[in-house]
């Protein structure tokens, strides 16, 4: 049986003071992690925010390689697949 999250993407970002660079994984993915990169903006009321587009970049998060950059994040308003996760441990924000 599938396990929901409490939160969608957009809940997410709510939950990080709207502030972009939050960290988020897929149940489909094994071993890949995302960081937000880019939220469309928030038109409609919560908990969908009239579905704004999202795009993150790709990482393994093992090895901190870049997979893919600027990928749109499907159905970000599903609470099924997608979960907030901390930074890996190899990230340093950008300064």
């Amino acid at each position: 049986m599938a396990t929901f999250s409490e939160q969608n993407v957009y809940q997410m970002f709510d939950a990080a003071d709207r502030k972009l660079g939050f960290w988020i994984t897929r149940t489909t993915w094994l071993g890949k992690v995302a960081r937000v990169i880019h939220i469309g903006e928030l038109k409609g009321p919560p908990p969908y925010y009239g579905n704004p587009k999202v795009k993150a970049d790709l990482y393994d998060s093992s090895t901190s390689h870049l997979i893919s950059q600027g990928i749109e994040i499907s159905v970000p308003g599903t609470y099924k697949t997608w979960r907030s996760v901390a930074p890996p441990a190899w990230w340093r924000a950008p300064e």
